[in-house]
């Protein structure tokens, strides 16, 4: 595994992340790309109070104070920040020319943010990110599409961006982890049926049984919206 500092989504400066062990994957081991994790967002979390020693996790005693809070992450969310900050946005451009090409100084950032290139140079780590930005599945979501040749071209899309961040805070209020964080756990079951549900960060799917004819009580959209704004190139 690899730490590595990129730039944060939403404002540019500097942010920790891991970069899991590559692993080789047969065509059929995954159907769905946005199931494919890729990186890791790492958050350094201080007991409450501030004033807190350890951390009860389960039923382990965490005698470190600073504890490591490690979620997968969804790369849309850079490839947003390259799209919407690309020197030639209103173009159709290669994904090549998005993600490695030059970019205006917009959503704050630091100047020595040397790019994906020489970052994927000098972490070969990073190979499994970059190509994941550079796909159809992920750049579709914010562009629109021009085929030519069998060769895809993007333009970013507000319209197209504006769909897929409404749905990404559906699921983000529909996420069994944010749920359990605010003690929103589904009543006890009567009659169940299967749904589909994501994770915070847009994981992998999981079939759980919901009970039906009885209310949940529904995470507000408010909290959602903002979990995901904080990843949304500022001043969009």
């Amino acid at each position: 595994c690899d730490f590595v500092r990129l730039p944060h989504p939403r404002h540019g400066g500097p942010a920790l992340f891991l970069c899991p062990p590559t692993i080789e994957r047969k065509p059929g081991d995954v159907k769905d790309d946005s199931a494919r994790v890729v990186l890791y967002e790492v958050q350094a979390q201080l007991p409450l109070g501030g004033f807190g020693q350890t951390w009860f996790v389960n039923d382990i005693v965490e005698p470190n104070e600073e504890l490591l809070v490690v979620t997968p992450f969804d790369v849309t969310f850079l490839a947003l920040r390259q799209v919407a900050t690309h020197a030639k946005k209103e173009m159709f451009v290669s994904p090549e020319d998005i993600i490695m090409g030059a970019t205006k100084n917009r959503g704050g950032g630091s100047s020595e943010w040397p790019g994906w290139r020489v970052a994927m140079a000098q972490c070969p780590a990073l190979t499994p990110v970059v190509e994941e930005m550079r796909s159809h599945t992920v750049l579709s979501r914010l562009c629109d599409v021009k085929s030519v040749g069998g060769d895809h071209y993007y333009r970013f899309s507000e319209e197209r961006m504006g769909q897929w961040l409404r749905e990404k805070v559906q699921r983000v209020a529909n996420s069994s982890a944010l749920r359990a964080i605010l003690q929103l756990g589904p009543p006890p079951p009567t009659n169940t049926a299967t749904t589909s549900i994501r994770g915070v960060h847009g994981g992998n799917d999981k079939t759980t049984a919901l009970p039906t004819n009885t209310a949940i009580v529904d995470v507000p959209l408010p909290v959602a919206f903002g979990v995901v704004a904080e990843y949304v190139v500022e001043e969009m």
